[in-house]
């Protein structure tokens, strides 16, 4: 009987759990550090000599994922940004199980270079470790449908842009990967979350959704009394949830200021997202924004492929003429000429009289932002009465159909001109530069940004819904984005191609059902054509004010007439020459 327990009681302890760590390089603005040596120090339960990895932080920032024998205290040394020895941080961080986050946040109190640091060899940086004593984490519950044109349709909130911010220093706790770049909500249709952030020692921590997120820092730091929103101070340890039920209806009465707190005490507290809150993350652009920002000209390919910033059309209309003469770029007399050629009956005589000019952006889009809606033909509706927005220098009129925008109207009780106002510029500099190019007169649109309706593109004020397209002198029927193919007919192939390929187009979501371009369509793209920019890209170059085309240096003359006096009919075979 002795000898059973003894064989009992002899056997091998069970192997230590495993648990992992990586550590997440950042500077002050958490952008990551990337390219520095570091090394991994630790010592496994039951090993008698240390374990070590040496290696380079990736362009994330990150470290390689180690895995531990047992729950043990790893060292973190990481090298001066020019070389030398790797020095320790001087705090050990324990790994941790399965179930738990394994990216541990290293920030660096002041950021050495080599010109900061010119005894680079021996300095060793000053690093704040977060490593998720305490932890913030948002969650929305949003509104499942909504009613929309007498019928339920679903909205998403997966995907949609956040950042966690230090409200006292404006410091990014937690974005995307790259510098700048916001993170991204997860979940279900009916639930998403950030991830559980790690927020040791920050006295107060706050969220910005959406829109503000997505644009840019200097934006929602420039206002971030309103727009680092729901609030909270975290809980001493442990995980602070800040639950944010998203609620339909006529927007609250209530300040900004109070809708956007929160509620309660301990670990869980509560907030709430309206029509109201949506419209304030969202930003609304002005002329003023446009004049500072896009200072350059439309710009279009000539035959051959060379850009030019000179507009120029044979037979100009008489809405041209009477813009060209209002605004300078044409004279009285010159104005008189036009209108006399177009008044004859002789085409051959039009044609000798080409319209020649350059179109600033801020002339294009001023009808979008300063409110510019005329023929509206519902002017009794209480929102969305829809209408036309006249860009007469490139002879085009775009329809607002009623109701395009009764969602933002419903939920945020926004006028429509204020609801074209907060969609992006770039995403009306693609459709104008498609409709410039291809000779489109006449566009539809059935959708722009709306808060509570479909996915975070127009929530975002990225996307634009198109129902028709036409040319006025065209050859072909009207087309309509319904149920009818693209390749059929020659003028929407070629305007769709133009926003697909545009600079800003975010093809991935060029989404038509009925068209040749890959896309994970989910069907209710039947009956509109979808297109989305991508709003955080920097202004092209050909769009920045001095902008001069390469082959154009050192010439002020105007280029040969465009398009049908240099035989680009075969790009157009649709329109009559």
């Amino acid at each position: 009987m002795n000898q059973a327990v003894l064989e009992k009681t002899s056997k091998p302890a069970p192997p230590p759990v495993k648990h992992h760590l990586c550590f997440r390089l950042v500077d002050l603005q958490n952008n990551p550090i990337r390219d520095r040596r570091y090394t991994l120090e630790w010592t496994d339960v039951g090993a008698l000599a240390p374990s070590r990895r040496e290696g380079t932080s990736g362009a994330d920032g990150r470290t390689i994922k180690i895995t531990t024998q047992g729950q043990v205290a790893v060292s973190l040394a990481i090298a001066p940004p020019v070389g030398g020895q790797c020095r320790p941080v001087g705090q050990s961080v324990q790994s941790k199980p399965d179930n738990k986050l394994h990216v541990v946040t290293v920030r660096l109190t002041f950021n050495a270079t080599v010109t900061t640091a010119p005894q680079s060899r021996n300095h060793c940086e000053t690093l704040t470790l977060r490593q998720g004593k305490q932890r913030v984490k948002y969650v929305i519950n949003n509104v499942l449908t909504v009613r929309n044109g007498g019928e339920d349709h679903p909205t998403y909130l997966t995907n949609l842009p956040y950042l966690i911010v230090d409200v006292a220093t404006l410091e990014v706790l937690h974005g995307g990967q790259s510098a700048g770049e916001p993170a991204k909500f997860f979940g279900s249709r009916t639930q998403v979350s950030t991830v559980e952030v790690p927020v040791d020692g920050v006295s107060e921590v706050g969220i910005v959704l959406g829109a503000a997120a997505h644009g840019g820092a200097e934006n929602w730091r420039r206002n971030a009394r309103s727009l680092v929103m729901y609030r909270v101070v975290p809980e001493a340890e442990g995980l602070t949830a800040v639950i944010i039920k998203e609620v339909s209806g006529v927007p609250s009465d209530s300040p900004i200021e109070h809708l956007i707190c929160t509620d309660g005490e301990g670990r869980q507290r509560t907030a709430v997202l309206n029509g109201k809150v949506w419209a304030a993350i969202t930003r609304s652009y002005s002329m003023a924004d446009i004049r500072t920002w896009i200072g350059g000209n439309l710009t279009l390919p000539k035959q051959g492929g060379n850009l030019s910033s000179w507009y120029q059309v044979a037979r100009p209309s008489l809405r041209q003429i009477d813009w060209a003469e209002q605004h300078g770029k044409i004279s009285a007399q010159q104005a008189a000429h036009y209108r006399e050629a177009l008044a004859s009956s002789s085409s051959a005589q039009t044609t000798e009289l080409p319209l020649r000019m350059q179109l600033a952006w801020s002339e294009l889009l001023e009808p979008f932002y300063s409110g510019q809606i005329v023929n509206i033909p519902a002017p009794t509706r209480k929102h969305s009465q829809g209408g036309e927005i006249i860009i007469a220098p490139l002879d085009l009129t775009l329809k607002l159909q009623v109701g395009f925008c009764d969602n933002a109207g419903e939920f945020t009780e926004t006028p429509q001109a204020d609801v074209i106002a907060k969609n992006h510029p770039y995403i009306y500099m693609m459709l104008l530069s498609a409709c410039a190019e291809a000779g489109v007169s006449f566009v539809e649109i059935s959708g722009m940004w709306r808060p509570m309706l479909g996915s975070y593109l127009h929530k975002l004020g990225d996307a634009l819904d198109i129902v028709a397209v036409d040319a006025v002198n065209d050859q072909l029927e009207k087309f309509n984005f319904k149920n009818s193919r693209v390749s059929s007919n020659a003028l929407a192939k070629r305007f769709s191609t133009l926003l697909y390929e545009h600079r800003y187009a975010n093809s991935a979501q060029h989404i038509y059902k009925f068209d040749e371009y890959p896309h994970g369509s989910d069907g209710r793209h039947w009956n509109h054509l979808h297109i989305t920019c991508m709003s955080r890209k920097p202004l092209d170059e050909r769009d920045m004010a001095g902008y001069i085309a390469p082959h154009e240096i050192g010439s002020l003359t105007p280029p040969p007439v465009f398009p049908e006096m240099d035989h680009r009919g075969v790009e157009r075979p649709w329109l009559v020459r």
